[in-house]
């Protein structure tokens, strides 16, 4: 392990499948604090195939746990950072650490929506967030979840994601200099329902249809829908971290019109790559990105034809 034998601290970080752009977060964070880092995955997710590895940091699996946690006593964890609770094996780590008085925090990124769920949850949580040391959420719809679950606001710190500004900063500064701007729409997410994916691909077919000089369609993804892409759209699969910057150069507008979305980093990638907007209300992070009618427009997936009007 590369960064252990100058720091005697770990900081612990449990992750279900650590997602790319979280992992250039711990990457920058490992080299700014004097304390080692591990990262324990739960499990993996198929729609991001790269396994990450970095010089600063150790990413092992949770078969590994008890033989890196026997090795480390609790004085030498520094913190114990777990996201999210409907994780079992998740839920039972943290239970490891309560019993062991380690400090922890919490990241979460569900958004308020106001459903049963999360009545409910209001009944049965607050004992639970009340043992982590700080609860850290993207932004203002997080914020207002914990404040609903009766988490004092002065124990929850916002600014939980962030995308990588220099990349997609660039993206901008590439498009602008062109000597016409790119006729195209961009998707880059996960190639499920959740993400309104054949919601998405119906509509622009039906775009297709009406317009006479269409706007190419790229998705960027990767899941158990991607067989149903048809040849009109140009399927780039997974494109790592690293080579975005190449792909929103050369979009003219960002859609993402998801049923669900707790928050949304691309939307936040699309936006410092200085791109349009065409979203939907179910993502939550347009409360900091997005201004319906400014930069984008919102469209509803549950409504057919919605995002066709947007396109036209």
């Amino acid at each position: 392990m590369s960064n252990h034998t100058v720091k005697d601290k770990t900081v612990l970080f449990i992750y279900t499948s650590l997602p790319g752009y979280m992992f250039s977060c711990i990457d920058r964070l490992a080299m700014e604090i004097p304390y080692k880092i591990i990262v324990i995955e739960t499990d993996s997710n198929i729609n991001y195939p790269i396994k990450y590895s970095s010089r600063n940091f150790d990413i092992i699996n949770y078969s590994d746990f008890n033989k890196v946690i026997g090795s480390t006593n609790n004085e030498d964890i520094k913190k114990v950072i777990i996201t999210g609770w409907a994780n079992q094996i998740i839920r039972s780590v943290a239970n490891y650490f309560f019993k062991r008085n380690v400090r922890m925090l919490l990241l979460s990124d569900q958004a308020r929506k106001n459903n049963i769920k999360q009545r409910f949850g209001k009944l049965i949580l607050k004992t639970y967030l009340d043992k982590f040391e700080k609860i850290i959420v993207p932004g203002k719809s997080g914020l207002d979840l914990m404040l609903y679950y009766g988490v004092s606001k002065e124990h929850i710190i916002t600014g939980l994601y962030s995308a990588d500004q220099k990349i997609f900063n660039e993206a901008k500064n590439l498009r602008d200099i062109k000597p016409e701007y790119p006729k195209s729409f961009l998707f880059d997410g996960q190639f499920i329902d959740r993400k309104g994916i054949r919601f998405l691909i119906n509509d622009y077919l039906n775009y297709r249809k009406l317009s006479k000089n269409p706007w190419d369609l790229i998705m960027v993804g990767k899941g158990n829908l991607e067989n149903i892409i048809p040849e009109e759209i140009r399927n780039l699969g997974f494109v790592e971290q690293s080579k975005l910057k190449e792909v929103y150069e050369n979009a003219g507008c960002f859609v993402l019109p998801s049923f669900e979305d707790h928050w949304g980093v691309v939307i936040h990638q699309a936006a410092a790559a200085g791109l349009p907007l065409i979203i939907s209300p179910y993502c939550y992070s347009h409360l900091e990105f997005f201004e319906d009618k400014r930069n984008g427009y919102f469209i509803d997936p549950h409504i057919h034809g919605s995002l066709k009007k947007s396109y036209v």
